[in-house]
């Protein structure tokens, strides 16, 4: 099968914006339901989250290209292209958009899967032994079938520089102003969202998808593929759901110093951010939060 044309390229020996391409906005779908209540049932539509596959392929300039996928990632439609270059930063395999030469997208027709295919230039050679070929990687848990030792380390991450110190009081009405920008969730309720902020509260970007590591490899491909503020040193990141051990390594590797959760923490996401000098928040809502690690970020903590 051929791909399509390239619908962004970039000079490997320039650091220039990688541009949009054209993603697939099927974010949501309409299905036939029976609603039931105390007092009432009967036949509706509603609208649903999209959940469909996406094939990430590698393709190192001078190797010999596979044609088996480097891995298929469950999300929801829409910035495959960052979701890709998110992810491929997040495993440790590209660490700067000069190492992108082009990227390649396209729908299976007949099928609701799509490809991406990132070329890289041929000096942004990684060990990809690591990494198992054909990986799915599920929309609940984006390391199912991978773990193994090297999985709970972050592979050569940038240093984490500290962040300017943040209010409780801007933390707090952090969750708030995710909700009011997650368009998708308002209409289906069945989506994640992961969102980047500074020092005052301010939103500078955010994702949805149905799996929160997902949607936070949608805003670490897009600030990365920006080839602006790299590595992510001055931000704080939000995720709608619980921090996950994966996603605070993500968060690493992105070199961004604060993350905070809607809800809970896992153990391993704790270790990870201690280890790594990560200021860990959870449980945050509009009347309270819990820190984990590294309070001596967040101003008013004791």
């Amino acid at each position: 099968m051929t791909l399509k044309d390239d619908l962004f390229h970039t000079n490997s020996h320039q650091s220039t914006p990688i541009p949009e391409g054209m993603d697939s906005s099927d974010t949501h779908a309409e299905v036939s339901i029976v609603r039931i209540s105390n007092d009432a049932s009967g036949e509706q539509l509603d609208r649903v989250a999209v959940e469909s596959p996406l094939a990430i392929y590698l393709e190192v300039e001078g190797s010999r290209p596979s044609d088996e996928p480097l891995a298929c990632i469950l999300r929801t439609p829409g910035s495959d292209r960052d979701l890709a270059l998110g992810w491929l930063v997040s495993e440790g395999l590209i660490r700067s958009v000069t190492e992108v030469l082009r990227v390649r997208t396209e729908p299976v027709r007949g099928s609701q899967l799509a490809h991406v295919k990132i070329f890289l230039s041929a000096d942004s050679a990684r060990d990809l032994s690591r990494v198992r070929s054909a990986t799915a990687s599920m929309s609940a848990c984006g390391l199912c079938g991978r773990i193994d030792a090297n999985a709970f380390d972050a592979p050569n991450p940038p240093e984490l520089t500290f962040m300017n110190s943040i209010s409780r009081e801007i933390l707090l009405h952090l969750p708030a102003r995710l909700k009011s920008a997650q368009d998708v969730f308002a209409h289906t309720g069945g989506l994640h969202a992961a969102a980047w902020f500074d020092e005052t509260g301010t939103l500078l970007d955010h994702a949805e998808d149905v799996g929160r590591h997902n949607a936070m490899d949608k805003i670490v491909g897009r600030a990365f593929g920006a080839a602006g503020n790299w590595p992510l040193s001055g931000r704080g990141v939000l995720w709608s759901g619980r921090a996950s051990h994966e996603l605070v390594l993500k968060a690493i590797m992105a070199g961004i110093p604060l993350a905070a959760a809607i809800g809970a923490p896992s153990s391993a996401a704790i270790s990870l951010a201690t280890k790594y000098g990560l200021t860990l928040v959870g449980f945050l809502s509009e009347d309270r939060f819990n820190v984990y690690t590294g309070n001596d970020r967040i101003l008013g903590s004791p």
